[in-house]
């Protein structure tokens, strides 16, 4: 997930001015992401606890920078995660006044967490989706040429190899109808029913738990909820 950059008015940092300025430390940075924290979750946020993890000086257009990075715990009453951890980079420039805040990044991590599980129900749910139209169509093939879908004994394993179980397809097409069957994004064959709950078959699978019921990663999908 990308830093965010929080672009701030170049507010001053107390600090001595002169060539023998100090650079910033910690407490400089601590103080820009708290006002930073209470602007978006109030001012009841606060940080716990504030480390430096690794300071970087260098010239930027033509001026002195400093990269002060962090790790923060922070508590935020109300918000959606009432505690976090941060990690970020706070950036000063060095002007004639002295080092001035140029720019704040940040990430939560629990925040990146829920934008990683929220990618991966996307990415599943898309490969979902493929799987399934993929089988229909085998089937849909299979009952053209044989004049009936599979019996459920028979299964998707009948649009990769012949079947032996009657009824045997008339016309069972050389190389099978699929290559090969894919699997549910947890490694799980998919399920076939014939005649199905929702329509002449079903295909579906039974979630991450594999079991029926459930919810989120958990729930039962099938080819009727991609209609």
């Amino acid at each position: 997930m990308k830093l965010i950059p929080m672009l701030f008015g170049l507010a001053a940092i107390a600090m001595t001015a002169g060539c023998g300025a100090a650079l910033p430390g910690p407490d400089d940075a601590r103080a820009e992401f708290e006002e930073r924290l209470q602007a978006q979750h109030g001012p009841t946020a606060r940080v716990i606890d504030f480390k430096k993890l690794d300071g970087l000086k260098y010239e930027e257009g033509g001026a002195q920078a400093y990269d002060l990075e962090f790790a923060a715990k922070v508590e935020a009453p109300g918000a959606q995660f009432e505690e976090d951890i941060y990690v970020g980079t706070v950036t000063f420039i060095r002007a004639e006044s002295g080092w001035r805040m140029q720019r704040l990044t940040s990430q939560s991590r629990m925040h990146h967490e829920a934008e990683a599980n929220r990618l991966r129900d996307r990415v599943n749910a898309s490969r979902l989706n493929q799987d399934l139209r993929v089988i229909e169509a085998g089937l849909s093939i299979y009952m053209l040429d044989n004049f009936a879908y599979p019996t459920e004994e028979q299964g998707l394993q009948a649009l990769v190899q012949e079947p032996t179980a009657e009824p045997k397809p008339r016309n069972w097409k050389q190389g099978g109808y699929l290559k090969e069957l894919p699997r549910d994004p947890w490694g799980n064959p998919y399920r076939y029913r014939n005649p199905g709950l929702h329509g002449a078959f079903d295909i579906f699978t039974l979630g991450a738990d594999n079991a029926p019921g459930g919810e989120g990663e958990a729930a039962d999908v099938g080819n009727w909820s991609i209609r």
